[in-house]
């Protein structure tokens, strides 16, 4: 079986447009670009698992489900596209997901869930689950990457309902300002608006997360 997994994985690598394209061009680029922020946002948010999962931790109010979850949703349904384009760079969103669903378990062990974020849970769950066995899986992410912005805002505007930051570990938001800000660069040097625009919207969200941080900390 272990054996078959290789092989699956293997072929998968083979066949990815990143293999098939590789060399001194935007793809191959590309795919750098998007292992190398994998690796920061990981950290960000080993850094962020382990301050929820601490026994000292017993207030989370400054860390947003909303936000988890819909990440969760996000980037689950990368990796079902990257599996239908065959993008070795976008199945990195895997690792990033599974990070993301120790966060949210962990934010669950601290603070519950209401009514409306178990509904949330069950809608991201269901939505995950198609991404998979249908057959519309750009259709799905395209959904998420809409869905992602409102998630993105509910961070801060939590953070400045709530006046806490308690929980909240400023590594989480710093590697992905960090990672939306090279994809800023990027997508200014590929000509794509898209690109740009969107990773400076996230920017903003992140950028406002960690000045409400610095604000709300000794709360």
């Amino acid at each position: 079986m272990f054996s078959q997994i290789l092989d699956t994985l293997a072929s998968f690598v083979t066949q990815s447009q990143e293999y098939q394209g590789w060399g001194w061009n935007v793809l191959t680029f590309g795919a750098i670009l998007a292992v190398g922020t994998m690796l920061l946002e990981c950290w960000g948010l080993w850094k962020q698992i382990k301050t929820l999962w601490s026994p000292t931790t017993i207030n989370a109010d400054g860390v947003s489900v909303t936000k988890k979850l819909l990440a969760v949703f996000y980037f689950f349904t990368a990796f079902g596209y990257a599996l239908t384009i065959q993008s070795l760079g976008l199945s990195a969103g895997l690792v990033v997901g599974i990070l993301q669903v120790a966060i949210v378990f962990g934010l669950w062990r601290i603070k519950r869930f209401t009514r409306y974020e178990w509904v949330l849970v069950v809608t991201c769950a269901v939505a995950i689950v198609g991404a998979f066995v249908t057959p519309w899986r750009s259709e799905f992410f395209f959904a998420a990457t809409i869905a992602i912005v409102p998630g993105l805002a509910a961070q801060p505007i939590e953070m400045y309902v709530k006046r806490t930051a308690a929980g909240l570990n400023p590594r989480d938001p710093l590697s992905f300002l960090i990672s939306s800000s090279i994809w800023i660069s990027y997508g200014l040097a590929l000509g794509s608006n898209l690109i740009a625009g969107m990773s400076l919207l996230y920017a903003c969200f992140y950028a406002a997360t960690l000045i409400l941080w610095l604000r709300l900390r000794t709360q």
